[in-house]
């Protein structure tokens, strides 16, 4: 059992900080849409960064993600749509409302999921190094009882 926790253990600890790091580079993409005045055409994320977290949720089990992943596709969908048609007004100004609706709640939805990748990643780091000592700690009693004979 603790030969199969330590193969594991490292091994989820870094797919959470992975996961971690892909939500903070999106966190980025989200401040630049908070401007007072966004740049037009609507900067879009990076489709690298996208398709990473959808894979980093999928590997990690995390359904809240990529639930919060539908719903940043929906908006950059609506975003790279009003890029596509320049001269629509209407449609470049429902954008720019919709997005002061939906940035604070992509935001709220990504800060959680940050505390709780976060929380993760240092929780798999606290059982590995507990792991680890505990399997030091047996052997220096293995060594310390065959050493002095008991």
């Amino acid at each position: 059992m603790i030969d199969w926790l330590l193969n594991r253990m490292p091994d989820m600890l870094a797919r959470y900080e992975y996961l971690h790091s892909l939500l903070r580079w999106l966190q980025e993409w989200i401040d630049q849409l908070k401007v007072g005045k966004p740049a037009f055409p609507w900067v879009l994320p990076d489709a690298l960064l996208i398709a990473s977290l959808e894979k980093a949720a999928q590997e990690c089990k995390a359904v809240n993600i990529l639930r919060f992943l539908v719903n940043v596709q929906k908006q950059v969908a609506q975003l790279k749509n009003v890029n596509e048609q320049r001269t629509n007004d209407a449609l470049a100004i429902k954008a720019l409302t919709d997005l002061s609706d939906n940035v604070p709640k992509l935001e709220e939805q990504l800060k959680s999921e940050l505390v709780k990748s976060g929380i993760m990643a240092r929780l798999f780091f606290i059982v590995l190094i507990f792991l680890l000592f505990g399997i030091g700690l047996l052997a220096w009693t293995q060594i310390a009882k065959e050493w002095f004979g008991g």
